[in-house]
């Protein structure tokens, strides 16, 4: 567990170390007033947690957390090291627990943990604090570390503290000359604004670029491992402004590329790491992961205005990304996307923003030999794009989608074509130009829990002779131009739990097929559909939908509105107080047909996606909020992925959660921790996450359930 160090840095800032005495009243550690002036205990100085093979800053130990971790030099060959730079530790001589134990550091540049498991206990860095950087570490006008210590609290008052010390002997260097960086274990520092490229030619390299100081140049390694970058980067006139080819354990940190053919390329690169990259004005792709790069994180991405794809995955397989954020990506044309992913496999993707690229916001293809497989996006918005919100294209296959808003775009908020084994669970489809949900020629798909509203043709559409043995289980459909659902020459399609439609041109529309899972127009059931039926709903009250007040973290609003003349370069169409809000036309009383499509003109507002806690959409209890009850084991539903294989059974109403345990297919099986999805839609409550209360065995066991513990806005 890491501690909050807020109140530890107010104490640093107004006392003297290392005279520091207890400076504040109350609390803890004996005495009257609490105002008695103490003599902190003198610590041991801060050391490295593996002082032989981790010491240095770029040094690495095999190891895949630090409680496994061995001091055993990391060779980059193996599957789990970590990085023993920024890994430190003091003993708290004296102190045999870790009750009331805090700490932190002068520089405020690092987490800590009380490590209870040694006598005296000790405290622990466990990496950069959020929004810390090696450069806050270093002084570029003396081209050396600078000194930090550590304070230890007892129940918040300064007990101990270390010396101020070094706590790295990395030779530092200025090189303003670009060329080579050949020497082991050095940390380069550029100071000034130089045109000048730079060629990594040796393991545990650092390249560290001065906060204000843009690099102007191509930064390269081919075949190194251990490397360290920050800074800012102008690739204009260059191919690619960072590439990094055949590299295992490196560190990209608060870089940014500006200008180029491509920013960022990872290349048959592995277990690398990338933390708050940005990737702008590229004439192809911001971050390309590309040649069989695996196994890689990425955090705090942002790409924006680049040509083809914001990010990109292409032939890069098992990688992980976190908070994506793309946006006015692909102005080439048609074959790009705010996230792209080509032959990629088993790929997990979570909190994405893809919104106001110009073609698709995430686009799944295959263009070549193999496919785009077993990828899992998850708390998604798509908002705002020229086309498709999700488009996943031939041999896109067993793809899985949760927490999906998509809203207000040029073409369907998803659409699959010529797909199979796809998981869609946890969709709002609003607003959009065509249809909330396209199955073109897809095959044996899982959809449940979605809402599709508003939108200019249907709200779920399943069409061509080959749109065969698709499960839909908890749909509503209402206010759709055309159809809520239509089905087009499909067949042995399964709708199960409940249906509701209501306020369509037509509420049900089924042209051919065999078995298609409906009845024309009445919507009754047909084959094997076993779904309860729910006619006449309203989604007028069931969202949040229109937001009346000033949204607070984005920068574009007054008032939740701005006229699309103002809307520019700087726009912000991304940052919102909530994750299923977005930008579209403002039109009139919410539902109507002056909502739908992309707002390119006139008076925009920010939509809120979040189920309302006044929904009152059917009859005027809920249509959406709280509809779907806590299951328990015999509350299953059944899916074949695959054609003529035996299906899959898994509970309803219910989401795995990626937490190691189980196979993270997100079906909910036996064994496993779930979160209890009670609405329908993307939107499944907010805060903190609770037990949803104790599960009862039956055909499947063992389930854990948890859930938000507030649900409607």
């Amino acid at each position: 567990m890491k501690f909050s160090t807020s109140y530890a840095r107010q104490l640093i800032a107004i006392c003297t170390l290392p005279l520091l005495v207890s400076c504040g009243g109350g609390g803890g550690g004996g005495g009257g007033g609490g105002n008695t002036q103490v003599d902190p205990v003198v610590l041991a100085a801060v050391s490295a947690l593996f002082p032989v093979n981790g010491a240095g800053w770029n040094a690495y130990v095999e190891g895949s957390s630090i409680a496994g971790a061995t001091d055993i030099a990391c060779t980059a060959v193996g599957n789990a090291c970590i990085h023993g730079g920024d890994l430190r530790v003091v003993a708290a001589t004296g102190k045999a627990s870790c009750a009331g134990l805090t700490a932190s550091d002068a520089l405020a540049a690092f987490d800590w943990e009380c490590d209870g498991s040694t006598n005296p206990v000790r405290l622990v860095s466990t990496g950069l604090a959020d929004g810390a950087n090696l450069s806050d570490l270093i002084d570029f006008g003396t081209a050396a570390f600078k000194a930090n210590q550590l304070t230890v609290f007892d129940n918040g008052i300064a007990w101990g503290a270390s010396a101020s010390t070094v706590w790295w002997n990395n030779p530092l260097v200025i090189d303003n000359d670009g060329g080579s960086l050949a020497t082991a274990s050095t940390i380069y520092l550029v100071t000034g604004n130089p045109a000048a490229s730079y060629t990594i030619g040796a393991d545990r390299v650092g390249l560290v670029i001065q906060p204000g100081v843009t690099l102007s140049g191509v930064i390269s390694l081919n075949d190194f491992d251990h490397f360290w970058l920050e800074g800012a980067i102008d690739g204009s006139g260059r191919d690619i402004a960072v590439i990094l080819t055949g590299s295992r354990f490196s560190a990209l940190r608060n870089v940014s590329t500006n200008h180029g053919d491509t920013g960022i390329e990872l290349s048959d690169s592995a277990r690398n790491r990338l933390l708050r990259v940005a990737a702008s004005n590229h004439l192809t792709n911001g971050i390309l992961l590309s040649s069989d790069s695996n196994n890689n994180s990425l955090s705090d991405l942002s790409a924006s205005n680049n040509d083809v794809c914001g990010v990109s995955l292409d032939t890069a397989d098992l990688n992980t990304l976190t908070n994506v954020t793309t946006t006015d990506n692909g102005t080439q044309g048609n074959e790009s996307g705010g996230v792209c992913l080509n032959l990629a496999f088993g790929n997990r993707l979570s909190g994405v923003i893809a919104n106001h690229n110009a073609h698709y916001g995430i686009w799944l293809h295959a263009n070549g030999v193999g496919g785009t497989l077993q990828n899992t996006l998850s708390n998604v918005t798509t908002n705002n794009n020229g086309a498709d919100g999700i488009a996943a294209q031939v041999n896109s296959q067993n793809n899985r989608f949760y927490d999906v808003t998509a809203s207000n775009n040029g073409g369907s908020g998803i659409a699959l074509n010529n797909t199979s084994n796809t998981t869609i669970m946890g969709l709002t489809a609003s607003n959009n130009n065509n249809s909330g949900v396209s199955l073109f020629n897809a095959s044996n798909n899982l959809l449940t829990n979605v809402a599709a509203g508003n939108n200019v043709i249907a709200g779920i559409n399943i069409s061509n002779s080959s749109a065969n043995f698709n499960t839909l289980s908890d749909v509503v459909a209402a206010h759709n131009g055309s159809f809520g659902i239509w089905l087009n020459s499909a067949s042995n399609n399964q709708f199960a739990g409940r249906l509701k439609v209501g306020n369509n041109g037509l509420d049900c529309a089924v042209t051919g097929g065999t078995d298609p899972g409906l009845v024309d127009s009445t919507c009754a059931n047909n084959g094997s559909s076993t779904a309860t039926l729910s006619t006449g709903i309203t989604l007028a009250t069931s969202f949040v939908a229109k937001v009346n007040a000033d949204d607070a973290r984005n920068a574009s609003d007054t008032n939740a509105t701005a006229d699309f003349a103002a809307v520019g370069p700087a726009f912000d169409w991304t940052r919102f107080d909530n994750s299923y809000r977005g930008w579209g036309p403002d039109g009139s009383a919410f539902p109507n047909a002056n909502h739908r499509g992309r707002w390119v003109a006139g008076i925009g507002r920010v939509w809120d996606w979040s189920v309302s806690a006044l929904d009152a959409g059917e009859a005027g209890n809920p249509a959406l909020l709280g509809v779907l009850a806590l299951p328990d084991g015999n509350a299953t539903l059944e899916h074949s992925f695959i054609a003529g294989v035996g299906p899959t059974t898994f509970l309803q109403h219910a989401i795995e959660i990626a937490d190691g345990i189980g196979n993270n297919n997100l079906l909910c099986e036996s064994n496993e921790t779930c979160l209890y999805t009670p609405n329908i839609g993307s939107y499944q409550g907010h805060g903190t996450l609770i037990s949803a209360g104790a599960f009862t065995n039956g055909a499947l066991i063992g389930i854990t359930l948890m859930r938000y513990g507030s649900n409607g806005r």
